[in-house]
This record gives C-alpha cells, sequence and structure tokens, in this order.
C-alpha cells in the first residue's frame, strides 16, 4: 500500500489477501482448458496504490499482457464486506458495538467515493485514501475472518473477469471466439457479459472440486456479495449532480452491464450448473451455494432509500475526509 491507509485493519492486510488470492489463481488454473492453460499462468497481477475501484487487462505491446488491479479495489471491498458483516451481527443481535444509521450511510458514500473515482489524472484518486472507512480492526474479530473470504473471492471474480479478456484476445477477440460481431456500446457490454461467463464458469469447477461443501458456499455467495456490493452503489448513486455546470448525468457507464443484470446472470448460471448439487442439497437440509450473503440487499436497503432521499455525508465524516487530505496529501 506505500504507507497509504487502507480499508484493512493494517498495509500488511491488503498484502494478506493478495497473497491468498495468489494461491486460489495457482489451483484456478487447472481448470483453464489446456490450449489456454499456459496462458492463464504467464499473466501477472500487478497491484498499483492509485485509489480506485478498478481491475483492468492491459496490452503493453511488445510486452506480454498483464492485470491491473488497483488497491482502492481493496480498500473498497474492505469498507464494504466489514460493514455488512457489522450489520449482519446488528442484525442478529451478536454485536457488542452498534454503527448508528448515520455512520451506515457515511461509509456507504465512502465506498461510492471509491467507485466513482475516476479521474483522469493517476494523481488525483484520493478518495480511497481520504474518505473514512469502517476499519476491520473496528468490528469484532471473530467478523473478519468472514470478511476476508468475501474479499477474496471478490478479487478472484475481477482478476478472472480480466484474465478472460486476455484468453479472448489470444483468440482474435470476443467476436471471432463467439462468431458476433456486434458494433457500439451494446458489444462492449456484449464482451463483458461473454468475460463474466469465463469467470463464473472458471470459479464453479473450481468450487466443485474444493474439499467442503462450506467452501463452495462461501466462494458462491463471496462472488454473489461482490456484485451485491457494485449494485447497491450504482443503484444507491445513480446519477451524478454537476453543480458547477448546473446538470444531471447518468453515474455509471453503460460499457458494462448492470451489476444487478450480472448478479442475476451468475446465479442463473449457479442454478444451472450446481443443479444436480441443489437438487441433493433439499434432501439433507444442506444451506444452498448463495445462502451466505442472501440478506445483502435486505439489510442495506433502508441506507440506500435514505440516501436516495436525499441523505449526506455528517459533518464528522467530512471533517474526517478533510483532515486526511491535509495528512496524506
Amino acid at each position: 500500500m506505500r504507507g497509504r491507509r487502507s480499508a484493512l485493519v493494517d498495509p500488511n492486510a491488503a498484502n494478506g489477501m493478495l497473497e491468498i488470492l495468489y494461491r486460489i489463481l495457482g489451483n484456478v488454473g487447472q481448470f483453464v482448458s489446456p490450449e489456454d492453460r499456459d496462458l492463464f499462468y504467464d499473466v501477472a497481477v500487478e497491484p498499483i496504490p492509485y485509489g480506485s475501484y478498478n481491475a483492468e487487462a492491459c496490452f503493453p505491446t511488445p510486452d506480454p499482457p498483464f492485470v491491473l488491479l488497483d488497491t482502492g479495489t481493496v480498500d473498497f471491498i474492505g469498507n464494504i464486506t466489514a460493514l455488512y458483516q457489522q450489520l449482519r451481527a446488528q442484525a442478529n443481535g451478536t454485536s457488542t458495538s452498534l454503527l448508528s444509521e448515520q455512520q451506515v450511510i457515511d461509509y456507504i458514500w465512502a465506498s461510492a467515493l471509491i467507485y466513482f473515482d475516476k479521474a483522469n489524472e493517476w494523481e488525483a484518486r484520493r478518495d480511497a485514501i481520504h474518505a473514512p472507512k469502517l476499519m476491520y480492526s473496528k468490528i469484532s474479530p471473530s467478523l473478519r475472518q468472514q470478511c476476508m473470504s468475501l474479499g477474496v473471492a471478490h478479487l478472484l471474480f475481477l482478476v478472472l473477469h480480466e484474465i478472460a479478456h486476455v484468453i479472448a484476445d489470444a483468440h482474435g477477440g470476443f467476436s471471432k471466439v463467439s462468431g458476433l460481431d456486434i458494433p457500439g456500446m451494446l458489444g462492449e457490454q456484449f464482451e463483458e457479459g461473454f468475460a463474466d461467463t469465463l469467470a463464473f464458469d472458471l470459479i464453479i469447477r473450481f468450487s466443485t472440486h474444493l474439499p467442503h461443501r462450506e467452501n463452495a458456499v462461501a466462494l458462491l455467495s463471496g462472488v454473489d456479495c461482490a456484485l451485491s456490493s457494485i449494485s447497491l452503489i450504482q443503484n444507491t448513486f445513480p446519477v451524478h449532480h454537476d453543480k458547477e455546470n448546473k446538470i444531471a448525468f447518468v453515474a455509471e457507464s453503460f460499457d458494462h452491464p448492470l451489476a444487478c443484470v450480472r448478479r442475476q446472470n451468475f446465479r442463473a448460471y449457479v442454478n444451472e450448473r450446481m443443479s444436480v448439487f441443489i437438487e441433493h442439497a433439499k434432501t439433507t437440509g444442506a444451506p444452498g451455494f448463495l445462502s451466505e450473503t442472501a440478506d445483502f440487499d435486505d439489510l442495506f436497503r433502508p441506507y440506500g432509500e435514505a440516501i436516495l432521499n436525499g441523505r449526506m455525508p455528517s459533518d464528522e465524516f467530512q471533517a474526517a475526509r478533510n483532515l486526511a487530505r491535509q495528512v496524506f496529501g
């Protein structure tokens, strides 16, 4: 993290999450087709501390392609998973500390600031540092392992999605792989959906070979949580107001399908590919593969609606953000 504050317990925690990700990628590679396996293992994942929510396949000719992973992504994930687990504990009556409604709203705003921080100048991307976040150190130690599990699944999905772009490019692009040449923004959305499908396929193949069912539940629920997190931000902050120019415009770009659509596609894919296991679970009473995060929408809905109805960050949030600007530059 190069000395910058993380939403995790400390900067080393981010490295720990990435180390787990790298180990899992090594295992996932076994389920890539033999003709693409060497390419999969050759794709480096390069963390960079620019401070926004971003993962991107890069093709620096003549050098080999790699996946850029902004550490602001880890800040986004750390904040949202800590908040989610804290809200679950409060709802279940197992939390020794309680967040107020305004605190929850502040932390959702923090995730939004990171998610939408797309400044053209790298050094201008600062909200992963400046926005006050719910640190792992501020929640019960009993909640942190589940946060890490959800966070790794989130990162795994993002990286596999980008590696899918690299593999498709090696085969002449998505239009050649799919046999469809769709122009414009609709074509971009199709390519992103295609990359999602390749990532979903690898994740589900990997999950069926995990030693315990609860491992598969944690992984698949984690991917569902990742898409739910993005959907929460997109739905809660659909419009950006430019006060200077007195205009409003859609906050989310349309080069990707909306996260709610991507999540629905993932759920349908899980139900289709895991149907045999799902039917067996019905006879044994085992939990569903997406059961670990089934309460996400219900827990966050009241706060998202409050923000849509005009709730803003607190004065304390703004003061902490300004102080971080002064300290971290």
